[in-house]
């Protein structure tokens, strides 16, 4: 049964485990003891900036612990608790790539748009941070062939990433799918019913000639980067490009959806 340790913060004595899909916490705190987590406790790590992304697999968990105990122990006695620090340490044993790291700063940098996604298409609390792990596997899969661009991934590609992997979990006939736009029958055939509320709300003033992310975020009161994930998302859940997207014909569309929905309540 291998064990991953998934993530150290040596600094603080802590590392995060994963064997079999279970995520368990070792620290010095604890006395080392194997402690369950939730999948909003690693995500939580992930945010404090101190978690180095390491990646490496033992056979047994008693091991894992073994290795992380040193290298606490190694980082008190050098002084440096870095990430570079943390690396040396394991020098010996294959560890998460830069550019597999680099997915990590994706999803860290966009979690709380990802995780608004997520949760605007019925995945919420515990389900939602379970998801935005996955998608940093996926990432961290991905990096390992195609580069991850240090400056982030365009948000069009993250979220996409995110809708593919949240269709998977929506019930059948839910609110999330992907299909490209009929070549007749007009817009009204492109199913906008899939669109979230916040996702309609966004898209209709983008296509209505408004292409501020900041300025819409401030009409609708929302941050400019969620306005742009609920964009991109709208997108990709379409099945259509910026181009395709940009007409009075969309905007009024989104508009009809909206109202429909009004007249339901």
């Amino acid at each position: 049964m291998s064990v991953e340790i998934w993530g150290m913060d040596s600094g603080a004595g802590m590392a995060i485990l994963r064997r079999e899909g279970r995520w368990l916490s070792v620290s010095i705190d604890d006395a080392w003891r194997p402690v369950e987590m939730d999948a909003s406790d690693v995500v939580r790590y992930l945010l404090s900036g101190g978690m180095s992304r390491l990646g490496i697999h033992f056979d047994i968990i008693e091991d894992a612990v073994v290795a992380c105990r040193r290298a606490r122990r190694l980082a008190l006695e050098s002084g440096d608790p870095s990430d570079v620090g943390l690396r040396r340490t394991f020098a010996t044993q294959p560890t998460k790539s830069a550019s597999e790291r680099q997915a990590l700063a994706a999803v860290a940098g966009n979690l709380y748009r990802l995780d608004g996604f997520f949760r605007r298409h019925g995945q919420s609390g515990e389900e939602s941070f379970r998801l935005l792990l996955e998608l940093l596997d996926h990432l961290e899969v991905r990096s390992a062939t195609q580069k991850i661009p240090e400056g982030n991934l365009p948000l069009a590609e993250l979220f996409g990433m995110a809708a593919d992997i949240v269709e998977k979990v929506v019930p059948k006939g839910g609110a999330l799918g992907t299909a490209s736009p009929p070549a007749s029958g007009g817009v009204q055939r492109w199913g906008f019913e899939r669109l979230s509320n916040i996702e309609l709300s966004c898209l209709a003033l983008w296509a209505d000639g408004d292409s501020e992310p900041e300025r819409i975020g401030r009409l609708l009161r929302l941050p400019a980067g969620e306005v742009e994930g609920a964009i991109a998302a709208a997108m990709h859940v379409l099945g259509a490009n910026g181009e395709a997207l940009r007409s009075t014909e969309v905007a009024a569309a989104c508009r009809q959806e909206l109202e429909r929905r009004l007249d339901l309540t």
